[in-house]
Order: structure tokens, then sequence, then C-alpha cells
């Protein structure tokens, strides 16, 4: 699967896609899995994406896995993940699955006015074993290590100069640097790829873009276990308002191939419209099957919803379908509080 990779072979803008594969303690070599398919496409503030591999990302979550390990983080802990929606935090969020631990998320904002940890206690969150942040985004603060602040891994996102590491946090990419033992690639649980039949997928084939930030994945992982699941390959956007702005909505879409569109009623109206009305400014999108709503992040999500299903026959259009939600899900399909010993597509990807 290519990185614009869409259905019905319609050839689609590849200029924004920065294929990686990173080779030696970031990553598999190439040459190793030659026909790897891509699982990740990451877009980043700018609109530049890049693509991480089936192989890269199970590469990166036994590495992370260990690195989380080796800082103590448990079955039951909690880990504060202060990152946008990039793949370190996929990776991230995958790692406290194997592990059994729970993940949390912190406002970005939070470390420009006051130390992480002044946030975890401000939110009362207790038993937070390790935090993940950026290095433009924290840790704030003069480096005292304050009475029961966490260990601090940064992930560094920026092209400058690095920072001088504090008493108490490390670089994300040393610790993910020591070598763990390669368990390889599992069979998916069946509640996992069922969790991926409900989102709409069809299989390997399918694009899948969930149009929500960390939080909502943290909440919600079925929309990162059920593509894993089921071989399909999924776009993350580092900035969540990407779908909000009609364009870049647009834009996403097309360069992707996007077959199945989760995403906020307003964003999906856009998509319908322009459909529907043809004519210069329709988008080109042959391989969008199926568009449906998330709910709102105060809300619980309800047990059915409707969504828009495109029928090819007679003639391709729209239809309004109603069906269970993907997001009300029993407590068993959503892997954050799975066993260590879970041995599921959300745990080994």
């Amino acid at each position: 699967m290519s990185p614009a990779s869409t259905t019905a072979g319609t050839p689609t803008r590849t200029a924004a896609v920065r294929p990686v594969r990173p080779a030696g303690p970031e990553g598999p070599n190439a040459a190793d899995h030659p026909d790897d398919p891509v699982v990740l496409h990451a877009v980043d503030s700018t609109g530049a994406g890049r693509a991480v591999t089936r192989h890269e990302l199970a590469e990166q979550v036994e590495r992370a896995t260990t690195a989380l390990a080796r800082l103590g983080v448990r079955p039951g802990d909690r880990v504060a993940l202060q990152l946008p929606l990039i793949p370190e935090a996929v990776v991230a969020l995958l790692a406290c699955t194997r592990i059994g631990a729970v993940a949390t998320t912190l406002a970005p904002w939070a470390a420009r006015h006051h130390d992480p940890a002044d946030e975890l206690a401000r939110r009362r969150l207790r038993r937070v074993r390790l935090l993940v942040t950026t290095d433009d985004r924290g840790p704030a603060g003069s480096g005292d290590t304050a009475l029961g602040s966490p260990p601090v891994l940064v992930v560094r996102t920026g092209s400058g100069p690095a920072r001088r590491p504090e008493d108490r946090w490390s670089w994300w990419h040393r610790a993910l640097a020591v070598p763990s033992p390669r368990h390889g690639l599992t069979a998916p649980a069946p509640e996992e790829r069922a969790a991926g039949l409900r989102l709409g997928l069809r299989g390997p084939a399918d694009v899948y873009w969930c149009a929500a930030g960390l939080d909502w994945l943290v909440r919600h992982p079925q929309a990162v276990a059920g593509p894993l699941a089921l071989g399909a390959a999924q776009v993350i956007c580092e900035d969540p308002a990407r779908s909000a702005r009609p364009e870049q909505l647009r834009e996403t879409l097309q360069t992707y191939g996007v077959t199945v569109l989760h995403a906020r009623p307003d964003s999906l109206h856009d998509v319908l419209w322009q459909s529907r009305a043809g004519g210069p400014h329709a988008p080109d999108l042959p391989g969008l099957h199926l568009v449906a709503p998330v709910p709102h992040p105060a809300e619980d999500p309800a047990p059915d919803h409707w969504y828009w299903q495109r029928e090819p026959l007679p003639a391709p259009a729209w239809h309004l379908r109603h069906g269970p939600s993907p997001w009300s899900l029993p407590p068993a399909v959503t892997p954050t509080g799975s066993c260590p010993e879970r041995s599921g597509m959300a745990a080994r990807p």
C-alpha cells in the first residue's frame, strides 16, 4: 500500500507525503520487509505527511514497551500523554496497552503556564508513573524535582538545538534505542476485528480517518485497534482542527484516499454537500464510501447512530443508514484496560 493509495486505482496527489523508514535503533530496515504495508499516514501541522509501516510500528511499540517498563510503569499505573496526535502518541498508547497501564491525556497548553506535575496535582491524577511530552511543550519549570513528580519522557519534534536534559526527564529516542525482544506479528483478536467492522471498514484496502484528537483515541482506543486488526491504514493529524477547515479537509481526503471518515457533523455536512453538488469544486473522492459523526466529547455515546453510506448501484449516491455505534463497544473490546498477556493487534501491531 502506497502512502496515497486509493480504491479502484484512482491516482491521488503524493507531494505532501514523506515516507519514513528509519534504520537501526529507530526502526527496521526497509530491505527486511520490502512489501511492508503502511498503517499510519501522519499529517503534521504544515500539511506534510510521513508514512509509518506495519513493521515499523510493531518495532517501535516493542521498544516503547521495554522503555516504559524500565522506567517503572506497571499494570494499573497511569501514563500521562501531553502530546499532539503524532506517531509517537500512537506508539505510547499501544505500549500502555501492552503493559496494562492506563493512558490519560494532559492539554498541550498546560505546560505553557506551569509545570506538568502541577497540572497532574490540580486534576488529582494519582498513581501517575510517567509523563510523555514534547520538547516544545515541556517539561516546564527550573528542573527542581517536586515531591511526587513523575519521570518525564520527552519526544523531540523540532529541528532546533536540543535542550539540556533536566534531572527527572530523558529523551524518547534514546529510551527507545535499547533493543527489545522481537515477538513478531500476531493474529488480531476477534473483538478487535469486530471493532474495525463496526467502524465501517471492510479490509486492508480501506483508509480510515477518525478526525478527533488524542484525548478521543485514548478514551476510545478501538479507533486504533480496529484498523490495525483489519490491516487498514489510518490517517492521524497533528492539528485536530484540520477537519474543520473545508479546503484542508478535502485535501486530506484526496491525498490519502480516505474511504471511511468519522468526524464532527459540520465536517460531514461539507463532504456530503460538495459530493452531491458536483461542479469544479466538488472533491474527487470515488473511494469514500462511509461517513459518520463523532459524538461530542462531553456526551456519552449512544448505543446506535445514523451514518451515510455511498452505494454504487444503480448510480453512486449517498444513503442515510442506521446501526450500532462503534463508540459504545463493550469494555472487552477496548484495549486500554487489557491484561499484559493480551496477544491481539492492539497489543502487537
